[in-house]
């Protein structure tokens, strides 16, 4: 990872607001600065995601599927799907969700993150067998998938919140 980006997000890790600030404002000068660039498009959205504001997040990875995914490091363009999907699902946007999850496993069908997140938005919309069979799918056909564990900060409080 670009050391901007592993700086802001030790700044944002902090829970000091000044800090916080700080990383926000790294972030934005690398998308100001290099505007085409969807890898720090991609990173400035998940700041926003991390700190829990899907609804700023939103835009920017709205922005990056339209401009094309494929314009993203190739290690970010399946977690573009997780990500964009993680954040309609928590902004109640459910079919959309669902939609872009299933892209992203037509893209990407041996990244487990986005099968286990197509899971959580099954569970929200009232799938719950559907959503247990897709779990036990991502851990028998893929257990060793990094995937899982790159996102297992949201996955670990999606299991005790569910």
């Amino acid at each position: 990872m670009n050391s901007v980006y592993a700086t802001a997000f030790q700044l944002l890790k902090t829970n000091d607001p000044e800090s916080i600030a700080k990383g926000f404002a790294m972030l934005r000068s690398e998308v100001e600065s290099r505007p085409s660039d969807m890898k720090a498009l991609f990173e400035y959205a998940g700041a926003f995601d991390f700190m829990g504001k899907e609804a700023d997040a939103l835009p920017h990875y709205e922005k990056i599927l339209q401009r094309g995914y494929e314009k993203l490091p190739l290690d970010d363009q399946p977690r573009l799907f997780v990500q964009l999907g993680s954040t309609l699902r928590n902004l109640n946007q459910f079919s959309r969700s669902r939609e872009i999850l299933e892209q992203g496993l037509k893209y990407f069908p041996q990244y487990s993150a986005l099968m286990a997140f197509l899971a959580l938005t099954e569970y929200s919309l009232g799938n719950h067998a559907q959503s247990t069979q897709l779990l036990f799918e991502v851990l028998l056909e893929n257990p060793t998938d990094s995937s899982i564990t790159d996102y297992s900060r949201a996955l670990r409080w999606y299991s005790k919140n569910i």
